[in-house]
């Protein structure tokens, strides 16, 4: 199986997927928290070639997002405008 975990830089899901056999990679605009690791891509997810890809998970930073934070989004409307692009 060969998955990509997207929004992701800690690289948690993704080792753990690999310690379970699944050809598992991690994307991220932002560089990986492990130094030098091989399987994640530095750029934007919707940039990737999804051919071959059996798994897709995607957890984007949900700080302006997520309608729980909604009382702290007044005067953050360009981060908002962000995170959602």
């Amino acid at each position: 199986m060969n998955a990509i975990v997207a929004c992701e830089k800690s690289e948690r899901v993704t080792e753990a997927l690999r310690k379970l056999g699944v050809n598992a990679y991690s994307c991220d605009r932002k560089p990986s928290e492990i130094n030098g690791y091989i399987y994640h891509y530095q750029c934007d997810m919707r940039d990737l070639n999804y051919t071959g890809i059996d798994l897709l998970i995607a957890h984007p930073d949900c700080t302006y997002l997520a309608l729980s934070g909604a009382r702290w989004w007044k005067g953050r409307e360009t981060e908002q405008a962000e995170a959602i692009e």
